[in-house]
Order: C-alpha cells, then structure tokens, then sequence
C-alpha cells in the first residue's frame, strides 16, 4: 500500500491508522483497536478519580478529630 503511492509516509500509531481507515471509509483492526484503547483510558481516568475521592475524604477524617477543617 505505501508503494502504490496512495499514502506519502508511513502513518504512526493506531490513532493515525484509524483516522486513515476513517476517511478511507474502510474500516478495519485500528478503529477496533481505538475503541478498546479510549474505554481503557477512560476506565483509568475514573479510576484516578476514585483514588483521589478516597484520599480527601479518608484525610478529612483523620483531620476532624484533631479540630481542624481541610
């Protein structure tokens, strides 16, 4: 396919793959593979989210026997 001269360089990352696959309107593996890629990403976003919730929280009780706010 590079050699047909249908695409300048090599494209990199599965991002680029799947805007390539996009516009070509042929969808195939990268497309496939950015959906599971964005549900991990956004799986660890909520993740961090949690842990910080957890955080403050956990140390707004140990603050509040002590008299003291945050």
């Amino acid at each position: 396919m590079v050699n047909s001269g249908q695409l300048a360089g090599m494209l990199g990352s599965l991002r680029g793959g799947a805007e390539y696959e996009k516009v070509s309107d042929n969808p195939g593996k990268a497309l496939t593979g950015m959906d599971a890629q964005s549900f991990m990403n956004l799986t660890i976003l909520v993740f961090i989210a949690l842990g910080n919730i957890g955080y403050f929280v956990r140390k707004k009780g140990a603050n509040a026997g002590k008299g003291g706010g945050i």
